[in-house]
């Protein structure tokens, strides 16, 4: 299976979607779209959001950043 996870900061967030969009079409399957957030508000949420973002880039079988 082609898992992937594509990291960057919230500034780039419309190319991260192009990018995965990109991937998805070609067959690619997304392990986490950290671009459905919103910045996080609080310690517990960002505790979470980490948590999950992690798990998919374990996950992921692709990895790509985003500078």
């Amino acid at each position: 299976m082609k898992k992937f996870y594509v990291a960057s900061s919230f500034k780039n967030k419309d190319t991260v979607r192009r990018v995965s969009n990109e991937l998805k079409n070609k067959g690619f399957i997304p392990t986490y779209d950290w671009t459905q957030n919103e910045r996080a508000s609080t310690t517990h949420d960002l505790k979470v959001i980490g948590q999950e973002e992690k798990n998919a880039v374990m996950e992921a079988v692709y990895f790509a950043t985003q500078n």
